[in-house]
């Protein structure tokens, strides 16, 4: 009778466990299939945007610090005479056309108007020039800037693109405040198989902070807003190089000084740069 009623207990034993390792078993296949929970989009890859997407070509996003101040900048004349001298030689003459003043060398030209200067070779490059790599198109424009004998800290290299319309690289170089680009100041050099081609460079000077420092939008906020502003889509998504945390201001009044705000700028895949306010997520102008 003890093994009967044994026996009973040991069968019930063995379907509750075999119920609960049913159970287990659906559960985990339950599991299984449902959707991941989603994730921050920060890495490389599809970044979804509100029913819209972006897709990052290249790298990950940068890291922002959580707040920043606005700047007051102002153009900072150039001492033109003196970078004439530096690029063209001691023979180049002086030509006043009104308020542009231009320094002819036997190379190329120097001019400054609107307190910026514009560098610009004589010579067309001849046709059996070999176009240079990218390379050695920065190892060019890095010398060109150099001769104009500045500060290393004025101008700090940015980034390199292929201009198709002028069969040239464009070297680009934006001045630093605190580690932080302030994109009013540039220099942008052309370089073809002969040298550089030419140049337009604008100097800042940064007066210092205008507001105490407010928080700043995460880059995959940013471009949510920019996706959104874009009218961007999944199946025509916004395709971006590369994210900058900087400075711009889009006004330049003259012998005034004026506000920046800190701005993420978004460089897409067409070569096109877009500045989101990286305190409000608007669009705003940049520098031109």
């Amino acid at each position: 009778m003890r093994w009967e009623q044994a026996k009973a207990v040991m069968i019930a034993v063995f379907l509750l466990l075999d119920a609960f390792l049913g159970w287990r078993l659906y559960a985990g296949q339950a599991t299984a299939v449902a959707p991941a929970p989603a994730v921050s989009p920060v890495t490389l890859g599809d970044v979804n945007v509100t029913g819209a997407a972006v897709r990052l070509e290249e790298g990950v996003l940068p890291t922002a610090p959580s707040r920043l101040p606005t700047l007051t900048i102002a153009l900072r004349k150039p001492d033109v005479a003196a970078i004439a001298s530096h690029l063209l030689g001691s023979d180049f003459q002086v030509e006043p056309q009104g308020s542009i003043m231009t320094y002819a060398g036997r190379t190329g030209t120097v001019q400054s108007a609107n307190d910026a200067l514009l560098y610009q070779r004589v010579r067309a490059a001849p046709s059996s020039a070999t176009p240079p790599t990218a390379g050695q198109a920065r190892f060019v424009a890095d010398g060109f800037v150099a001769r104009m004998a500045l500060a290393p800290s004025d101008l700090v290299y940015d980034h390199i693109a292929y201009s198709q319309r002028d069969g040239a690289w464009s070297v680009a170089y934006t001045q630093r405040y605190e580690g932080q680009p302030v994109f009013n100041g540039h220099c942008d050099v052309l370089v073809d198989g002969a040298g550089v081609l030419s140049a337009s460079c604008l100097w800042a000077n940064v007066i210092g902070p205008a507001q105490s420092p407010r928080p700043i939008l995460d880059p995959a906020e940013a471009l949510r807003d920019l996706a959104d502003a874009q009218g961007a889509t999944a199946s025509v998504p916004l395709l971006v190089d590369a994210v900058v945390l900087g400075y711009v201001a889009a006004t330049y009044p003259a012998n005034a000084a004026w506000p920046t705000v800190p701005a993420w700028r978004v460089e897409l895949a067409d070569g096109s740069l877009y500045y989101v306010n990286a305190y409000t997520g608007t669009l705003v102008p940049g520098p031109s």
